[in-house]
């Protein structure tokens, strides 16, 4: 949520929040089902590897991707008027 925010002008706040909401909504109704059927098959009789740990690794590769793909937004930086920026982005030391 705070990367997103932060990539928000003062105008679109609400609506990235709702949509990153929604997002967040979907993701807990589809990963039980694909995460159990992942873990169901790989951990079945005559699976090809015994992994458990694979629906483990589906979310991983999934936070990967979401992670790239916020990454690639650009960062919007809001100032009081003064031309100073409001908060620092994280990536920047002083």
């Amino acid at each position: 949520m705070a990367l997103m925010s932060r990539r928000a002008t003062a105008e679109t706040q609400g609506e990235v929040q709702g949509i990153s909401a929604m997002a967040m909504g979907l993701g807990q109704l589809v990963a039980p089902l694909l995460l159990t059927g992942t873990m169901a098959y790989f951990t079945a009789d005559g699976a090809p590897v015994h992994f458990p740990g694979a629906a483990f690794g589906v979310a991983a590769v999934f936070g990967l991707l979401a992670t790239l793909m916020l990454r690639r937004l650009p960062r919007v930086t809001r100032t009081d008027g003064d031309g100073l920026p409001d908060q620092m982005p994280p990536s920047v030391t002083v």
